[in-house]
């Protein structure tokens, strides 16, 4: 079953409608700030740079960043908060200041990063609204995440504080065992959900096992948002004709504090082809 495509959706047109040139310039002047605020704030940052001998002030444009900006590694990470635990000389302010911890999931075995989080980080995460707002979910609709909120960024965390931005009904489903999860959407008739790929393939041989079909039971579902793990194409057009949902997806990282590419009206597929994610 081939879905309709939904009518463009800016959430900023004024960003999403600049040209190639305005975009790059509007990059580049963002980074130039991060990177004088950093130098003049962080300890960290500031020894990064100049054990490479680099100033702010030598960075004109984007191919001196690329040129002289030294990399960072998980491990000089994990390296920096053990040797000024916890949180290590990148925090860069006052403990005081921090209202929530979120940590990096731990999955390459090189231990977690541990980022100590502002008010004004937590509005940063609203921004997660770009994927909310081009996957179709408005103010008011009845959305459920079927993963845990825990400490870990990942997803779950950015996709919390953007509900509450964005004025959903928001159900944190988590820690419902399955028949727990299905009773409340069956319930509260969900408009958005949000998963992994591997929950998403379980819940579907449940709802098929109960013999329930989502086309009768939750006729208000229009967008399954999916991340954190790869699929197949055959796998996400079996799972949107069952759903009668379109899929989104989305690419994050804990480093960068939230998403970083959303997929468009599109979706995660479109016509047999995988689908755009926007940066």
């Amino acid at each position: 079953m081939l879905l309709p495509v939904k009518p463009v959706r800016y959430y900023n047109v004024n960003i999403e409608t600049l040209s190639r040139g305005e975009l790059l310039e509007l990059q580049f002047n963002r980074l130039k700030k991060v990177i004088d605020y950093v130098y003049h704030t962080n300890a960290f940052y500031r020894g990064k740079y100049r054990n490479a001998g680099v100033h702010p002030d030598d960075i004109k444009n984007m191919d001196d960043f690329r040129k002289k900006i030294p990399f960072v590694t998980k491990n000089e990470f994990v390296k920096d908060q053990e040797e000024t635990p916890p949180y290590g000389k990148r925090l860069g302010i006052s403990e005081k200041k921090i209202v929530t911890v979120h940590m990096t999931s731990g999955t390459s075995g090189l231990g977690q990063e541990v980022y100590g989080q502002t008010r004004a980080d937590m509005e940063f995460m609203g921004h997660w609204n770009y994927a909310l707002h081009w996957a179709g979910v408005e103010r008011g609709d009845v959305a459920v995440m079927l993963v845990p909120l825990a400490t870990h960024l990942g997803g779950s965390c950015t996709h919390f504080y953007s509900h509450i931005k964005k004025g959903t009904n928001f159900f944190a489903l988590g820690p419902f065992d399955t028949k727990g999860k299905i009773k409340m959407m069956l319930r509260f008739k969900p408009k958005y959900m949000y998963t992994v790929p591997a929950y998403l393939t379980y819940i579907t041989n449940e709802f098929k096992k109960e013999g329930i079909d989502p086309k009768k039971e939750l006729p208000d579902l229009k967008s399954i948002k999916v991340v954190a793990e790869n699929f197949p194409i055959p796998w996400a057009e079996k799972m949107m004709d069952f759903w009668n949902s379109r899929l989104s997806e989305i690419y994050g990282s804990t480093q960068l504090l939230t998403i970083a590419g959303p997929t468009c009206e599109r979706g995660c597929v479109y016509e047999g082809k995988r689908g755009v994610i926007h940066f």
